[in-house]
Order: C-alpha cells, then sequence, then structure tokens
C-alpha cells in the first residue's frame, strides 16, 4: 500500500496502521508481563536473594537505574539500525524493572495493587483512544508534559532530603496528570509517524514505541499506588 512522510513523499510498506498499533502494544503488554513475573515471582523463588535485595535497595536502585537508562540509550541510539533486533533489549529492561518493582508490590497492600492496576489500565486505555481518534493535535501539550516531567524529576531528587510531605503530595499528583498527558500524546505520535515507517525500520521502531508506552504505563501506575497507599 501506498503511505506518504511529512514532505509527500511516497513510502511503501506491507503493514496496516491496525498492524503497527497491534505490534508495539503486543510488545508493551511483553514488557509489561515480564516485570510483573519477575517481581512476583523473585520473593517466592529466589527469597534469599530477594531478602539481599531489600536490604540493599538504595544500592540495587541506583545500579538498576543506570542499567535501565543504559538499555534506553542504546535502544535509541540502535533504533534505525535494521541489523539490529532491539525486542531483547527492551525485555531485558522489563526483567530488571520486576527486580525493583518486586521490593515496591513486596510492601504494598494486595488489594491496592490490584485496584491501581485496574485504574492504570481503564485511564491508559481511555487516553491511547483520545489520542488515536482526536482532530486536535497535542504536540503542545506532549512538550509542556515532557519539560513538566523533568521539573518533577528535579523535585522528586531535591525531596528526597528534604522530606516535605507537601512537595511530595503535589509531585504525586502532577506525575498522574504528567503521564495521563503523555499517554494521549504519544499514541498520537505514534499514529503519525506511521507513514514513515517501512520494512526496514519497523521492527526496530514498534519496540521503541513499546518502550515509551510501557513506561508511560509503568509510571502512571506508580503514581496512582503512591495515592492510593496514602490514602489508605
Amino acid at each position: 500500500m501506498k503511505t506518504y512522510d511529512f514532505k509527500g513523499n511516497v513510502i511503501t510498506n506491507n503493514y496496516s496502521l491496525s498492524d503497527y498499533f497491534s505490534t508495539i502494544y503486543t510488545k508493551m503488554f511483553i514488557g509489561l508481563i515480564i516485570t510483573a513475573l519477575v517481581s512476583y515471582l523473585l520473593p517466592l523463588m529466589l527469597p534469599g536473594v530477594f531478602v539481599a535485595i531489600v536490604h540493599n535497595y538504595k544500592i540495587v536502585a541506583i545500579l538498576s537505574l543506570f542499567v535501565e537508562m543504559g538499555l534506553i540509550f542504546y535502544i535509541g541510539k540502535s533504533m534505525k539500525d535494521s541489523n539490529k533486533n532491539m525486542a531483547p533489549w527492551f525485555y531485558l529492561y522489563s526483567f530488571v524493572n520486576g527486580i525493583t518493582f518486586s521490593v515496591i508490590l513486596a510492601f504494598s497492600n494486595p488489594v491496592t495493587v490490584a485496584v491501581t492496576f485496574l485504574i492504570t489500565s481503564v485511564m491508559f486505555g481511555t487516553l491511547a483512544f483520545i489520542g488515536r481518534t482526536t482532530k486536535k493535535d497535542l504536540s503542545g501539550i506532549g512538550k509542556f508534559a515532557i519539560a513538566t516531567l523533568l521539573g518533577l524529576i528535579i523535585a522528586t531528587l531535591v525531596n528526597i532530603f528534604l522530606h516535605n510531605t507537601v512537595l511530595d503530595y503535589i509531585i504525586t499528583y502532577l506525575g498522574v496528570i504528567v503521564f495521563s498527558a503523555l499517554i494521549a500524546y504519544d499514541n498520537q505520535k505514534i499514529q503519525k509517524g506511521f507513514a514513515r515507517v517501512n520494512q526496514d525500520n519497523y521492527n526496530n521502531i514498534t519496540t521503541w514505541h513499546a518502550l515509551d508506552l510501557y513506561l508511560d504505563f509503568i509510571n502512571l501506575f506508580l503514581y496512582i499506588l503512591r495515592i492510593l497507599g496514602k490514602n489508605k
């Protein structure tokens, strides 16, 4: 079929838009499943390792952060190289994230976790639908959300030392707003970028977008979990 890039040049690919989104969401869900399985099974199958992680959680979290940032950088850098398959690296990222998640979920109320997952799933699905169907250009909202996200990261780092309860509440609720906006924006961005996809870059671009949406879902989940945990 014929599609056109942003300059109006004809590009030929063999995929429909629905196939494109299906591939992205399949990879995203696989990543989420890997994270969920690791976080659930680690305390059960390797209790000694889990205890060691809990006792050294700050070190583990910092190491995991560096590994995850390195993987994101590598996937992004290698995205245009059709000779490399980036999907296994995304799944490795999901695995590493599951290790840090194991501690968070182990010390959370199971009912709260279940309710949080349900709320996050409904919000994600609704916002993804809005992003794909709205005629309004969400670029401005996306840029604002990304800029606000950088501020959130800085505020979170500062509050590690301040331990300010009010600031923590602001960060948490603002985090929900930011990632809600990013879910809609990213889905629209993915749809708009479909015309530039071809057989050579299809696999890695869908992996990159799967990682993008995975991060949106995970972060929205964590912020909602913090809200519900505070209101227990």
